[in-house]
């Protein structure tokens, strides 16, 4: 089963936002400016923890539902201990794509049930407005589902 993904309502407020940082509103989602521009996203999505998990974090499953990238494919590693390597294309219309790699950098799952993971990307094409970048998400279990933040 899909979770259901219900977005924010653009003049929500943005919960626990710090008083340092400024929000700007764009359709349905809040960004953060700090002092390097930043995007900041923030869902409610109804679903079990665990299943929110797995459609986020296998790339053929993560495809279907995450239209920043047409494909992900995990490279190979010499063991469980190396960090996930990753190829990436974005199809941007036009018949052109964009093509890069990134690296996950680690999860982490704490006692409450909170669950965040971390990765790094960049890309040496030309066509693509980010050189290099990093990011997390982060699960936080709610009663009416999951609170997905990054």
């Amino acid at each position: 089963m899909i979770p259901e993904i219900t977005p924010r309502h653009p003049y929500q407020s943005v919960p626990n936002e710090p008083t340092s940082v400024r929000t700007v509103r764009v359709a349905c989602y809040p960004f953060a400016m700090q002092q390097r521009p930043g995007i900041y996203v923030e869902i409610q999505i109804r679903g079990d923890i665990e299943e929110v998990w797995r459609q986020s974090q296998r790339p053929e499953l993560h495809e279907p539902w995450d239209l920043r990238f047409t494909k992900i494919q995990y490279l190979p590693r010499a063991s469980e201990a190396e960090p996930q390597r990753f190829n990436y294309t974005t199809r941007i219309g036009f018949g052109l794509q964009i093509v890069g790699q990134g690296e996950s950098t680690g999860t982490r799952e704490e006692a409450t049930g909170l669950r965040t993971s971390a990765l790094k990307f960049w890309s040496a094409d030309s066509k693509s407005l980010i050189e290099e970048g990093s990011g997390y998400w982060q699960y936080i279990p709610t009663e009416n589902g999951v609170r997905f933040l990054t």
